[in-house]
């Protein structure tokens, strides 16, 4: 089967690109022209667009489409909406002239639905209440997806993603590598989890299972973890027996990322601490039911998330990011 994957030079992208010709199939990768592709496997076909033009050449002869291409950090709204919403827009109508595509899976998010209440599972069916840019821009854009792709269509919400080569979760393991373990507020806060290979399973029954057609799908390893809970799995991982739990007082969070947010004003430049960020991640939980990828996939995880951690750490170190 001929895979084209959108967004195949970063962390995410590049593990499908990586996967799928790993099983014996043809994969395209699609890159914006400035990109680097050093994750990729040197034998993966590189298509380099800036999805303006060159996607339909892009996508001839593809079966399967995998669009991952976007942003998590913009400056505006308006950025945000067009790498997200208008990106996605320009490949979905590339996707329905072309001639051998069948199916589009859309790597959306678990920002496009809504934070959980405490350990809450929210469904997929109910009501969308993004908080920040980004929710709300890969919700608009799994709305064009669901209204106006005339083929085969799949929607994967992932949860947080981690494994080798993923930089947020990074600071993570920086910081408790260096004796401390944090939160921000006193409040216990929960979150579901998947490893990349997970999520590399996961999207492959999405691109094949005749059920998931027109459907909408959690993707996690079916697991909720306190922060505390994921800060020790951490700290065993690095092999440290004890860290300094540090609690963060809200305010001082709140003034740490407007001063990110100023950062941005003066550089230019987008950073992980920002107004948005905060909206995301402060007193907010992120738990979601994956009974839907169950019923309909069959997608039955067994996740062992102190191993996957330690292979993780184990990267990082080897290459030189710890």
């Amino acid at each position: 089967m001929k895979i084209a994957v959108t967004g195949a030079n970063g962390f995410v992208g590049s593990n499908f690109a990586n996967h799928f010709h790993h099983q014996g199939h043809e994969v395209v990768a699609i890159v914006r022209p400035e990109s680097p592709a050093d994750l990729l496997d040197p034998a993966i076909a590189i298509c380099r667009t800036d999805y303006q033009t060159g996607l339909e050449s892009a996508l001839e002869g593809v079966e399967i489409l995998i669009h991952n291409a976007g942003a998590i950090r913009a400056r505006s709204f308006a950025q945000m909406v067009a790498a997200n919403v208008e990106t996605t827009r320009r490949v979905m109508e590339a996707f329905n002239r072309s001639e051998t595509a069948k199916r589009l899976v859309y790597i959306s998010s678990q920002a496009a639905s809504r934070p959980s209440r405490a350990n809450e599972e929210v469904t997929e069916s109910e009501p969308s209440a993004p908080v920040d840019w980004y929710g709300r821009s890969k919700l608009l854009a799994e709305r064009i997806i669901r209204a106006e792709c005339s083929r085969e269509w799949v929607v994967v919400r992932p949860v947080s993603v981690y494994g080798p080569g993923e930089k947020d979760f990074l600071q993570v393991f920086k910081a408790v590598k260096s004796g401390i373990s944090f939160r921000i507020g006193r409040r216990e806060q929960y979150l579901n989890l998947i490893h990349i290979d997970e999520l590399c399973e996961f999207t492959e029954l999405c691109c094949s299972h005749p059920g998931a057609v027109g459907e909408v799908f959690f993707a996690s390893n079916g697991k909720t973890y306190t922060h505390h809970e994921f800060m020790a799995a951490c700290a065993k991982a690095l092999g440290r027996k004890k860290t300094l739990d540090i609690a963060i007082p809200v305010p001082l969070a709140v003034l740490g990322f407007h001063a990110g947010e100023l950062f941005e004003t003066l550089t230019g430049k987008v950073t992980l601490l920002n107004k948005q960020k905060m909206k995301e991640i402060i007193g907010v939980n992120w738990v979601c039911s994956i009974a839907k990828a169950r019923s309909i996939l069959g997608w039955d995880p067994h996740p062992d998330l102190e191993a996957q951690l330690g292979k993780t750490f184990a990267w990082y170190r080897e290459h030189g990011w710890l």
